[in-house]
């Protein structure tokens, strides 16, 4: 009996940290649109992310990619009917077929993945596409807060994991990183791109084209200084020592064109200042130094607070900067006006032309004494 009772408890999946969402229940237009988001599908950074920004009353949710056991594909390039995925190799085989022939094609002829999912699924890219386009259209004179945190492996990808051994030259022998990629391996890479983000088989059929392409009209409409990828893949560390970084972010620029070097965070346990140990730690950092992350869901505490509002002692009509400074240069009351009754006052051996009448008394004085 108790072992029945325990196999029945591991089998009951645990409930996600309070704030969490299960992509089956995601729903754009319920969400607040200053609450940050998190997309991952790995159990192991959703919940330590969650509990953090908890803990630390950070408006943000972790939005759970759950891999599935099966996916529906369809084949655009194939014109194929809608098939039932439930084997990696049967997905490869799928991408081939529309995979034009070349190294491309056979690296996928040769290549096995160990699994694959839906990620970051078509239906939540189509829904936070129209929610970005509709706040944007409502609140046009208002900047949205809201960031974007995503994970690469199964989130933005299909795939876990990175592979580039279909470049001409084997990844093992760049020693050093590489400066440009030469024409050649960058439409190898924009196929790679891609198998990566499913445009060859996209979920469902769409009008316009594949999963690929939704993906750039969200990026593009959210803007890169609002998207982050937050990933523990290798790959994506910018450091001297990896010279795979700028395939990586070659991978990225597919989707968002103009990201920044400083908008792709690789973490790792092993790494060191500047760098981040954790999901957990590197979000929290930029939220922290983000100016569209309020803690609030409002945003009203912090943009009180902030000493760096766009409204602080640069306006100069700021009532509270005119108090705090009495020695405004720009104050018409200034020592420099010679009706500024304050200023003769405060002031009687000034240099200015307030003082001068003191400076006439006092020599007549002496001449009187004399």
């Amino acid at each position: 009996m108790a072992s029945a009772s325990a196999s029945a408890s591991a089998s009951t999946p645990t409930p996600l940290p309070q704030g969490a969402i299960d992509a089956s229940e995601f729903n754009a237009s319920l969400l607040d649109p200053n609450t940050h988001l998190f997309f991952d599908d790995d159990r192991k950074y959703i919940d330590p992310v969650q509990t953090s920004m908890n803990k630390e009353g950070t408006s943000l949710a972790c939005v759970y990619c759950r891999p599935p056991a099966t996916i529906v594909l369809h084949a655009h390039d194939t014109g194929s009917a809608v098939t039932e995925i439930t084997r990696p190799n049967q997905f490869r085989q799928m991408k081939q077929f529309g995979t034009p022939v070349g190294n491309f094609h056979d690296f996928l002829g040769d290549h096995i993945e160990k699994e694959i999912g839906t990620g970051f699924t078509s239906a939540m890219i189509s829904q936070l596409i129209d929610f970005e386009t509709s706040l944007r259209s409502a609140e046009s004179k208002r900047t949205p807060r809201r960031l974007y945190f995503f994970d690469f492996d199964r989130t933005l990808t299909f795939v876990p994991g990175l592979s580039l051994a279909f470049l001409p030259k084997k990844s093992k022998t760049r020693s050093v990183p590489t400066t440009e990629i030469p024409p050649t391996e960058r439409v190898l890479l924009s196929q790679y791109a891609r198998y990566l983000f499913s445009d060859y088989c996209g979920e469902e059929p769409a009008e316009g084209g594949g999963r690929m392409r939704l993906l750039r009209e969200l990026f593009r409409v959210i803007g890169n200084k609002r998207i982050y990828i937050v990933t523990a893949n290798s790959i994506a560390k910018n450091v001297p020592e990896n010279p795979y970084y700028i395939y990586f972010k070659f991978l990225i620029s597919e989707l968002l064109p103009d990201i920044s070097d400083d908008h792709i965070i690789g973490v790792h346990s092993t790494n060191v200042p500047p760098l981040f140990n954790s999901k957990q730690d590197a979000i929290a950092s930029i939220l922290e130094h983000s100016p569209r992350s309020p803690r609030s869901p409002g945003g009203t505490a912090v943009t009180k607070k902030s000493p760096r509002s766009p409204r602080s002692p640069r306006s100069p009509g700021g009532t509270a900067v005119t108090k705090k400074s009495p020695r405004s240069p720009r104050s018409p009351r200034s020592p420099r006006s010679p009706g500024g009754t304050a200023a003769t006052k405060k002031s009687p051996s000034s240099s200015g032309r307030g003082g001068g009448k003191s400076r006439r008394i006092r020599r007549s004085t002496r001449k009187r004494r004399k």
